[in-house]
């Protein structure tokens, strides 16, 4: 029994790819679109990845493209690439600053007159409508209904 141990560069290419898959999205993307539709540029980025990784892959083997194997490298890429946002490159701070690219205001977060932060605190107004009720207790009369009125 042979065990190898092999890299093979186009997969390797495409983990690369996946590590900085959400910079290029936070480059395509600004801070005012929504999660959902950086989640969605994000998905199609690792599909194009995982594919074409694949494909490189099968081209520089020889062999037959393997579309089960693209999908799987895709979805791997994917995690991977939520998993690079979440754990490295937001709470750092760099997903942001790569949003703000080529924004007049390119400051840290917080600084900009586009930050959400950096609006004022809103104000409460506090609104109340007085409707006394009124009772033989509060005016002295008794009302005994519509047929004892004058």
């Amino acid at each position: 029994m042979n065990i190898t141990l092999t890299f093979p560069p186009a997969l390797l290419l495409g983990l690369v790819v996946s590590t900085i898959l959400p910079l290029l999205v936070g480059l395509v993307t600004k801070t005012v679109t929504s999660s959902s539709w950086k989640a969605v540029w994000l998905a199609l980025l690792a599909a194009a990845s995982g594919l074409l990784a694949e494909l490189l892959a099968a081209t520089q083997a020889g062999r037959p493209y393997d579309f089960g194997i693209g999908l799987i490298t895709a979805l791997v890429g994917f995690i991977t690439a939520v998993g690079m946002h979440f754990g490295l490159y937001k709470p750092t701070g760099l997903s942001t600053k790569l949003q703000r690219v080529g924004m007049k205001d390119a400051g840290t977060a917080g600084e900009g007159p586009n930050d959400i932060t950096s609006l004022p605190p809103a104000r409460t107004v506090n609104i109340s409508f007085h409707n006394p009720v009124v009772n033989e207790h509060s005016t002295g009369i008794r009302d005994d209904g519509p047929e004892h009125r004058a």
